[in-house]
């Protein structure tokens, strides 16, 4: 199978491009706006430059590709709501217009889209985990955006010239970000602690999101693509909540009681768009797909400070 990946050299993007180049039976074709000295081809990469916003790129990327994994998206729910039309112009564009290439190719391709189980759904800070047929409900134009994008892509599905899955996934993490990222707070803490710097926080301590692993978050991509013709949703989380307030604890057992934490300064308004629970029940990709998550929250913030400390 020839997958091609977009938004490649992204937080989920390079680390699912380096998994699936590991397997024997696929061929990436990795899609990235800039090509940088870490894209050089191999037997199992492609890369190739191209910006989804532009018709002439979408037909070269999807004539050469059975799947599409869709991770480009820029902007977050933190910041999203400052342009409504920027937003959607950066965002539901691109995806519209691989769409339409996808239509003209006259061939069905498989689509697995990252969509956002903390973004799409209606907070109801209740205590249970949040099914896919939970009412949707976003809060952001980040979310909106992502929730428009599955309906689209289930009405291409539902006229049969796309089939795949929308994977609503949870908060994501594994990977060290840099500082001025507005996004993956994890990420974002075990870098700033390993350096000795305090860790930033944006918003409420108390507010609660569901965390999984990227390696967790790959599979569950490989799983989708092998997944029944058609168009299905999937949560993909763990199922267990966690507050800022607990990451922060964590990661003071394995950083050090020295570990401090400063408030960052953030529009008043951005910050209470953001939901203060959001937790995912992940059973239908279990029983659909066997998917699982395997690290626990613990072991992989370790890990994570290991790969920062070493």
């Amino acid at each position: 199978m020839r997958v091609g990946v977009t938004g490649a050299s992204g937080f989920i993007g390079t680390h699912l491009v380096n998994r699936l180049a590991g397997r024997s039976d696929l061929e990436i074709v990795a899609l990235t706006r800039t090509i940088g000295p870490n894209h050089d081809d191999d037997a199992s990469v492609r890369w190739i430059q191209g910006d989804l916003a532009s018709p002439h790129d979408c037909v070269r990327f999807v004539s050469e590709v059975d799947a599409v994994i869709h991770l480009a998206h820029l902007n977050t729910p933190l910041t999203s709501n400052r342009d409504f039309a920027t937003d959607a112009t950066l965002n539901l564009g691109p995806t519209l217009t691989m769409m339409g290439a996808i239509r003209d190719c006259r061939r069905t391709i498989r689509v697995v889209y990252a969509s956002s189980g903390g973004a799409v759904y209606r907070p109801t800070p209740d205590g249970r985990p949040l099914a896919e047929t939970s009412p949707t409900g976003p809060t952001s134009s980040y979310g909106i955006v992502k929730l428009a994008a599955e309906s689209y892509l289930q009405m291409a599905a539902h006229e049969g010239w796309i089939s795949g899955a929308a994977l609503r996934i949870g908060n994501a993490y594994g990977a060290l970000l840099p500082r001025d990222r507005m996004q993956g707070v994890i990420g974002v803490a075990v870098h700033e602690a390993a350096a000795g710097r305090p860790v930033r926080i944006f918003g409420d301590l108390d507010n609660v999101r569901d965390y999984v692993h990227l390696n967790d978050v790959a599979e569950a991509f490989e799983r989708a693509l092998a997944a029944p013709e058609g168009w299905t949703t999937y949560n993909i989380g763990s199922g267990r909540g966690t507050s800022v307030r607990q990451l922060m604890e964590i990661l003071r057992e394995v950083a050090g009681p020295e570990l401090t934490v400063e408030f960052d300064t953030v529009d008043v308004a951005d910050a209470a768009r953001l939901p203060q629970w959001s937790v995912l029940d992940s059973t239908r990709a279990h029983s659909e797909l066997g998917w699982r998550p395997k690290i626990e929250l613990e072991a992989g913030i370790q890990a994570l400070w290991e790969a920062a400390t070493r």
